[in-house]
């Protein structure tokens, strides 16, 4: 009971930060709780010894004494049976755990259609008032910086309903002001047209759209170009689209890539927010953010500086798939753990009802790799049900799973391929020194016994 007690703390400590919530000790007061701890062996301890007190008093006395009692491998379908059973949870759970993070892999390192390395964007941008592009142009001159733009969030913007000029046709696009440095700083590439230019007035109802709300409106990317979009609630005039950009995730890749268009920070559009990015190429990246927040500190005293770095916030938008496979892992870890437990019960207790037959088949001339694989043969078999009924349930529950994200990666026959040659592994590790052991006997003491 204590050393359960100690592995329930230790459980609690790893499982608390992964899910990110206290976790209690218990839910109920401490007399309670202690009720149930000295009560709780006292119950397990009874219930399960009821089966082998019911076992042994079936026996006959007279067929026990003449030997008769029948204890060998062909009388273990339930010791089998749980056997395998755990397997099959083990073997569920480490494909399970596999695939995660095969998933949280593919999130990780899919393209999303632009530079989001070495970018550090700034927020509150907007605080700055009149000295913004003061403050973007004494940044673009500092060492290590490529290219600074300012915008609204990337993170997709507002939402709002517009139409093509001539159709009634409505639309839901998302929508991002941008300046004329932000392509350049993002990397972001055109499939036609051009980008803001500060010399050109007309810009300032000019669009850009990505090549889904292209799509979405019967146009391909060159046939856009010059066609006006209408929006649908303040009388902004018709706005020109001047370019159309590729595809790329603006949100993560839970979401299909969905309508999205470029106003110029120009605009009369509404949407007063603002943030700074930078691109930057150098590594003295901790001095470089010290001399930006100098800086926005000596402008905006009275804003806190706040930045992040878009991959770190890429990664962030999958936390819930690296704490499932945190939890997988830890689970998984915890039934291998019982299996081989129960495995090497039923090892140990399977070699020595067969000490006289392995005495046997060594003095008629069985080696000692005979013995081992005769000793481990019949557990690779259950090892092999497990792995047959584990195969398609998990194949099942995963799939489901993925099912719900726009992006995913395909289940694979290696992950439950390689689930089971480690499942496999693990055991004939673990249950080696007995089946040796067992091999090694020596016949003589074994059959004088006898």
């Amino acid at each position: 009971m204590l050393f359960g007690l100690g592995v329930m703390e230790l459980l609690r400590l790893l499982i608390q930060p992964l899910v990110d919530i206290s976790i209690p000790i218990t839910v109920w007061s401490p007399a309670v709780f202690i009720s149930i701890i000295i009560a709780l062996p006292l119950v397990i301890g009874f219930v399960a010894g009821l089966y082998p007190s019911f076992y042994l008093t079936a026996f006959r006395p007279a067929e026990v004494l003449k030997g008769k009692l029948a204890t060998g491998f062909g009388s273990s379908g339930l010791r089998n049976g749980l056997v395998v059973f755990q397997f099959t949870i083990s073997i569920a759970l480490m494909a399970s755990t596999l695939i995660i993070f095969n998933q949280l892999n593919f999130f990780l390192t899919q393209s999303v259609g632009f530079e989001k390395d070495n970018l550090l964007v700034i927020n509150n941008a907007d605080k700055l008032g009149k000295q913004l592009e003061s403050f973007r142009e004494e940044i673009a001159q500092y060492s290590g910086v490529k290219s600074v733009s300012i915008s609204g969030d990337i993170g997709g913007g507002f939402e709002d309903i517009f139409m093509k000029e001539g159709d009634q046709m409505k639309l839901s696009i998302s929508q991002i002001k941008i300046d004329e440095h932000f392509f350049t700083t993002t990397g972001m590439s055109l499939a036609s047209g051009r980008t803001f230019d500060i010399n050109r007035p007309s810009d300032k109802t000019a669009v850009i759209i990505n090549n889904t709300t292209a799509k979405f409106f019967g146009w391909t990317p060159e046939d856009a170009l010059g066609k006006h979009i209408l929006y649908m609630g303040d009388d902004i005039g018709p706005q020109e689209v001047i370019g159309v950009v590729n595809d790329f995730h603006f949100q993560s890749l839970h979401q299909s890539i969905t309508p999205l268009m470029f106003f110029n920070t120009k605009s009369n559009f509404y949407g007063d927010g603002r943030i700074v990015m930078v691109k930057y190429n150098t590594r003295e990246v901790q001095q470089l953010l010290s001399h930006i927040e100098q800086r926005w500190n000596q402008l905006a005293d009275a804003t806190p500086f706040s930045s992040y770095f878009y991959e770190e916030e890429l990664k962030n938008r999958y936390k819930q798939e690296q704490r499932m496979g945190s939890l997988f892992s830890i689970f998984t870890g915890l039934s291998i753990t019982i299996a081989i437990i129960g495995l090497v019960a039923l090892v140990s207790y399977s070699a020595e009802q067969r000490k006289k037959e392995i005495g046997v088949r060594k003095v008629f001339g069985a080696s000692m790799t005979n013995i081992y694989v005769m000793v481990n043969k019949q557990y690779i078999r259950l090892l092999l049900v497990a792995f047959v009924i584990a195969t398609p349930l998990t194949w099942w529950m995963m799939n489901k799973w993925l099912s719900s994200y726009a992006y995913r990666q395909e289940i694979t026959p290696g992950v439950f391929v390689l689930a089971g040659l480690a499942e496999l592994v693990i055991a004939l590790v673990c249950v080696g020194y007995l089946a040796l052991k067992a091999a090694s006997v020596n016949p003589a003491h074994v059959l004088k016994e006898e």
